[in-house]
């Protein structure tokens, strides 16, 4: 749902180097299409006709990989197609003679475009593995472990930022979670948006239903039980192993939870997901988030899998004792898994707009406030009543159009371009136009 500004798609890859890989891939009838990273390890995305897989090189360690040369290792992720054993054997004699690079100082806080919240993946693991996801692939905003993560906290806060948003992967996999945020708290942060997929608060449901102690109410300022950096599990027995991810959450303390949910039933999510197994608990973590007094938003990515699904999901809130605080309509964007699978997986803007206003207006009627994102939702033109859920056309916040997005002729004078960020360039390369 963000935009982040400070990024490059050769961040931390020498020049050289990049050409050096791009020429052995050319050389094996490979084109690299991309560089991204993920920690110490540089992600080659690579295409040759209808195949594309992610290769990685990294300092030679003793790491299962593909092929050691001489200071390096090759490896790749996922199914390795037909002829890309050729690229990784071109990839590993290139790099034979080239001494791997000094470490590099640290990069600056990457700050959400338009706004003075620093965003930060504290991880890429994930338990779910959706069709469209946009960091299996790498990410550039990722913290390895808490030093760093605390690192860059300081940097931002030197630049005033006051709101955290922690991403992934997945952050309740992370165990040091409440440590960052008992820092984040300490420096100053007044703010922090904890984004999941929910699973592992579906996974502890045996005291769920106790209200959040940030959000309960008769806590005095000055009680022990107001501490943001405090566990919130009273000390009234043991926890089992199935209370652990619950007790990680509170602790955790977030002031909002971001949460991921693609569909309202286990079939649905299935389908988006790739975990049918855990599906239920997907679900459940949901329930038991909104019913526990977290501050809940929730964001629906509209694609082929569930575009049906919708309205449901919709009622499905509604159902809820304590409906989420706010639900997000967004659209699937050609980034990441999304561009890997967007025959199964990207539809066209007119395809899902009437669909889409359709649930927003019927989320109104339910008593839910809902929004279709600036960046991730569906460009207005394509259907001009969702402007209605949009932001303002003469809102005074900056809108970023980013360099994987472009303006068409059809932007012209249009007064809601000041809020507009464009059009994906892969989507119009996809379909030819809105």
């Amino acid at each position: 749902m963000s935009r982040k500004q400070g990024s490059s798609p050769e961040a931390g890859l020498e020049p050289d180097l990049t050409r050096l890989l791009s020429n052995a891939a050319c050389s094996a009838g490979w084109a690299l299409e991309s560089v991204s990273h993920e920690g110490d390890r540089t992600l080659l995305a690579v295409r040759r006709e209808d195949l594309s897989f992610t290769a990685w090189v990294r300092a030679a360690s003793d790491e299962p990989c593909f092929a050691r040369s001489g200071a390096w290792s090759v490896g790749y992720r996922g199914e390795l197609p037909r002829g890309g054993d050729l690229l990784l054997q071109h990839l590993a004699a290139a790099l034979a003679a080239v001494p791997t690079p000094p470490p590099e100082v640290k990069a600056g806080p990457t700050l959400i475009f338009g706004t003075d919240q620093l965003e930060i993946r504290v991880t890429l693991a994930c338990n779910e593995h959706c069709v469209f996801c946009n960091s299996w692939l790498g990410a550039d905003n990722l913290t390895v472990d808490l030093a760093s993560a605390v690192s860059l906290l300081e940097q931002a806060r030197s630049m005033g930022t006051r709101k955290l948003v922690i991403s992934g992967g997945e952050p309740l996999l992370v165990p040091w979670l409440p440590q960052l945020t008992a820092e984040a708290r300490r420096l100053g942060f007044s703010y922090i948006c904890l984004q999941t997929n929910a699973v592992q608060a579906g996974l502890a449901p045996s005291r769920l239903r106790r209200p959040h102690p940030r959000l309960g109410q008769g806590i005095a300022d000055g009680d022990p039980r107001s501490d943001p950096t405090r566990s919130a599990f009273p000390a009234d027995g043991p926890l089992s192993p199935s209370d652990a991810p619950w007790a990680l959450l509170e602790a955790t303390a977030p002031d909002e939870v971001l949460v991921s949910a693609h569909g309202s039933t286990p079939d649905v999510l299935a389908a988006v997901t790739r975990r049918s197994d855990l599906a239920r608990a997907h679900l459940d973590g949901l329930i038991h988030l909104l019913e526990s007094g977290f501050r809940v938003i929730v964001n629906f990515v509209v694609c082929r899998q569930n575009v049906e699904d919708l309205p449901r999901f919709v009622e499905f809130l509604a159902r809820q004792s304590r409906p989420p605080f706010l639900l997000s309509v967004s659209f699937v964007a050609p980034i990441g898994l999304a561009w890997e699978n967007r025959n199964e997986t990207m539809l066209r803007y007119s395809d899902a707009a009437a669909a889409v206003l359709s649930a927003l207006r019927l989320a109104r009627d339910l008593g839910l406030q809902a929004v279709l994102p600036e960046f991730c939702g569906i460009p207005t033109c394509v259907l001009p009543e969702l402007r209605e859920f949009a932001d303002p056309a003469d809102e005074k916040r900056p809108i970023h159009v980013p360099p994987d997005k472009t303006a068409i002729p059809a932007c012209g004078n249009c007064p809601w371009k000041p809020r507009c960020s464009g059009v994906f360039r892969r989507y119009l390369e996809m379909f030819g136009g809105i």
